[in-house]
């Protein structure tokens, strides 16, 4: 990150007090509201439309994706290392 965008994070995180950066969860969605140019929550207007997972799936839906992706990347080459995520953090 360039070292002149760093100085105005760093300038701007001193010059906003820790009472404008707390706030509960209806001044948040207010300020996020403001920002988008909006004065209420969008509700969505349709559900979103049913999957027919049959059309969509390439395996049946006994198959172990996560397996079936380990061996097809390691058949065509790819490093495949398989962790928990417990280790990710």
């Amino acid at each position: 990150m360039d070292s002149q965008i760093k100085n105005q994070m760093a300038s701007t995180a001193n010059s906003v007090g820790k009472s404008e950066l707390s706030c509960d969860r209806e001044q948040f969605m207010r300020r996020v509201r403001h920002a988008l140019g909006r004065s209420t929550t969008a509700r969505p207007t349709d559900p979103s439309p049913l999957v027919d997972e049959s059309l969509m799936r390439l395996a049946g839906s006994d198959v172990n994706v996560i397996d079936l992706f380990t061996q097809r990347a390691s058949e065509i080459g790819m490093k495949v290392h398989r962790i928990q995520a417990v280790d990710l953090a």
